[in-house]
């Protein structure tokens, strides 16, 4: 069977947008049937996160497409990206989707050990391509990690495989209240009463399920109103939803997903505003909770917690199998959920001195600096994307704050999206 594989490459955006049926109905037929890896999710994210925007950005598609007889029955969703940081540069193969997918993984509906080995070859083959493989968010039940691991020692290559983020879920099965009640004590439950009580005595609420947007015009903008008047919110970090790459991706993502019924936001309005909104998706039987917000001044009402109290009922009785809460271990979503999946971290290095030293320095030396040293991190970066004229005029806007009183001392890091 091995030797009946063809690997192509799909090197261009044109070539990857001809692929759209083939690989949807492939993904229908194997164990990675989830929203993230779909075509229309990795192509909106190739078009606004992948692709480079601009001079500094380097990166191109490197998706691995694997046919029998001219039938697509695998597909590696490859794309190569170069870090640089003052001058040290590397390419690394990474899964499309990368930051912004909660799950990544291969496409494969048969002779899993064989497409497995031969993109495992082909990689082996192009190693002049790439310096590491670095491969975030595999998913936690994929039954293609282990056998990608055993290949890929035998092939030769340093590779190391560790915790990625966690992802906590709710198995559907069984009556709503049962479950609700397993999960919270009696005096949790009337606490929620009363604080329902409460948010409705203040004015009329009212919560809506929008999977349609011929009758939501401008709900873009509600929601990222709402992200800028979170109470977490801190200056220079207004939210997802007020950044450019985010609020493009949405923008084409949004009515795309509503005509294919994958769209679900849960919204909460009082007295006709809106105050708090869960962004989610519905594919394949199960319901995906991907970012929300709610506006600070409603933080005391609690409305964020009745929101998700509301849509976990609606979505119970919704007849699919799964609520999924995606990435991240926050308290709350221990105490709603049962059940998790640990996503993986695989990294994957020649071995040569120069290799090892490369997997050091941006997988080791460059995360201890941004979290140990975060101000040294922030400038070196901008000294390395900009040179000394960028890191001139950081230094002077920050000397410019502290001398008005307007620096809080806060370190503004990447976004984070919960």
């Amino acid at each position: 069977m091995a030797e009946d594989i063809v690997v192509e490459e799909v090197r261009s955006e044109e070539n990857l947008l001809s692929l759209k049926n083939d690989w949807n109905e492939l993904l229908e037929r194997s164990d990675s049937n989830m929203l993230f890896m779909t075509h229309e999710w990795v192509a909106y994210w190739w078009r606004h996160f992948g692709r480079p925007q601009s001079s500094l950005k380097r990166s191109e598609l490197f998706v691995l497409a694997l046919r029998i007889r001219g039938r697509l029955c695998g597909i590696a969703p490859f794309f190569i990206e170069e870090e640089r940081f003052l001058g040290i540069s590397a390419r690394i193969v990474r899964f499309l989707g990368h930051g912004v997918s909660d799950y990544s993984d291969f496409i494969i509906a048969e002779s899993r050990d064989a497409m497995l080995q031969n993109i495992v070859r082909h990689l082996a083959g192009y190693t002049v391509e790439w310096d590491m493989i670095e491969l975030r968010d595999f998913y936690g039940a994929s039954p293609n990690r282990s056998v990608l691991e055993g290949l890929i020692e035998n092939a030769g290559f340093a590779r190391s495989m560790g915790l990625d983020n966690i992802c906590r879920f709710i198995h559907i099965e069984g009556d709503w209240e049962d479950y609700y009640k397993s999960r919270f004590k009696n005096r949790r439950r009337k606490e929620h009463k009363r604080e329902w009580r409460n948010l409705k005595a203040g004015g009329d609420i009212r919560l809506r399920f929008v999977t349609s947007l011929e009758d939501e015009p401008g709900l873009l903008d509600i929601m990222a109103e709402m992200e800028r008047h979170h109470p977490d919110v801190k200056r220079g970090r207004p939210g997802q939803l007020n950044t450019d790459a985010y609020r493009k991706f949405f923008e084409d993502v949004f009515p795309q997903f509503a005509m294919l019924g994958w769209l679900n936001i849960a919204l909460m309005e009082c007295d006709g505003r809106a105050v708090a909104y869960y962004l989610g998706f519905r594919y394949n039987r199960r319901h995906y909770t991907y970012m929300s917000s709610y506006l600070d001044e409603f933080r005391e009402l609690g409305v964020g917690k009745l929101l998700m109290l509301r849509m976990l009922e609606h979505y119970w009785l919704s007849g699919d199998d799964e609520i999924d809460f995606l990435r991240g271990d926050e308290t709350y979503k221990g105490d709603w959920t049962t059940d998790a999946r640990q996503n993986t971290r695989l990294v994957v290095s020649k071995r040569s001195l120069h290799a090892f030293y490369l997997r050091w320095f941006f997988f080791v030396l460059l995360p201890w600096m941004e979290r140990r040293l975060p101000r040294v991190h922030k400038a070196l970066s901008v000294a390395s994307e900009g040179g000394l004229t960028a890191l001139v005029r950081l230094v002077y806007h920050r000397l410019k704050r502290v001398i008005s009183g307007g620096d809080d001392g806060s370190v503004q890091c990447r976004e984070k999206r919960r």
